[in-house]
């Protein structure tokens, strides 16, 4: 599913995902907010997702320092990053499966409007 996607692609869609499911698992016994900079500061037009996370989390002060955006959003990564891995493993056609999900979730939020 994410075949010639950047690093950052794959990391922006864990991280939305960990957050819509509100699974956040701390990345243990690395300071693994150090390797996350490196997408923080190539000023990647998708990072307003990932900074719009950190703000929902930690509140606006939250981006006075990219450091602390990036240890706000790890978390949901990393349990994003799971549930991606998981997916990928069960699903017959990842591409379709996902397209399904995502559908679940729009009529559940109530995002798409019904014509009366």
């Amino acid at each position: 599913m994410f075949y010639k996607m950047d690093y950052i692609d794959i990391y922006v869609a864990a991280a939305a995902i960990g957050y819509y499911k509100k699974q956040c698992e701390p990345i243990k016994g690395t300071k693994s907010s150090i390797g996350v900079m490196s997408l923080m500061s190539a000023n990647n037009p998708k990072l307003w997702i990932i900074k719009s996370i950190a703000i929902s989390v930690k509140g606006i002060e939250v981006l006075e320092n990219l450091k602390d955006v990036a240890a706000a959003v790890e978390g949901y990564a990393n349990a994003g990053i799971d549930y991606l891995i998981k997916f990928h493993e069960t699903g017959e056609d990842e591409v379709y499966s996902m397209a399904l999900e995502l559908m679940d979730i729009i009529e559940v939020e109530g995002i798409t409007q019904q014509s009366s």
